[in-house]
């Protein structure tokens, strides 16, 4: 259970806040990741709040259940995470066979199938906590600026990796 707690805390930390005219620049949408990324290893709440939506949602899916968190606690877990003192290592690594789908209007993406590994060393501890989920991001464009994106709402799935829940997702 605390695993999937950090993990929830990982993926608020990495996406606490929004300015309304900023996000994160790039390319093409996919470039949140790395976004998403170079924050959370820097922790730096700054650069999470360009890339977080006015908007943002969390919503952590773990059977039977799922968590929802908005905006402002998502952000007060990422300032919490970041600043406590006896959090001295964790990591938080995005990857895997991810895909960019557009959605129908044309303004909106979803990236799906990302594998997310958070790894946390206690004090004292002789092993990290490592926590693996799958995630959804879905990403739009910052105030009509071209290249700039910004996470308006991310779905977790589970403790695992994406290989399951996304065969789930294919056969329905």
């Amino acid at each position: 259970m605390r695993a999937l707690f950090f993990v929830g805390a990982a993926v608020c930390a990495l996406l606490a806040g929004a300015q309304p005219a900023e996000g994160c620049s790039g390319e093409l949408p996919e470039s949140v990741v790395d976004c998403y990324s170079s924050a959370y290893a820097e922790r730096d709440i700054a650069a999470l709040q360009v890339l977080y939506a006015d908007d943002y949602v969390w919503v952590d899916v773990v059977p039977p259940g799922a968590q929802v968190w908005d905006r402002a606690t998502a952000l007060e877990s990422a300032e919490k995470m970041f600043e406590h003192p006896s959090e001295p290592s964790a990591s938080l690594t995005l990857g895997g066979s991810f895909k960019v789908v557009p959605e129908e209007a044309g303004e909106t993406w979803r990236i799906e199938g990302i594998e997310m590994s958070l790894v946390i060393l206690f004090p004292g501890a002789a092993e990290p906590d490592t926590a693996q989920s799958c995630a959804t991001l879905y990403v739009r464009q910052a105030d009509d600026t071209p290249g700039t994106f910004q996470i308006y709402r991310e779905v977790t799935f589970g403790n695992s990796d994406c290989a399951g829940w996304l065969e789930g997702a294919r056969s329905n």
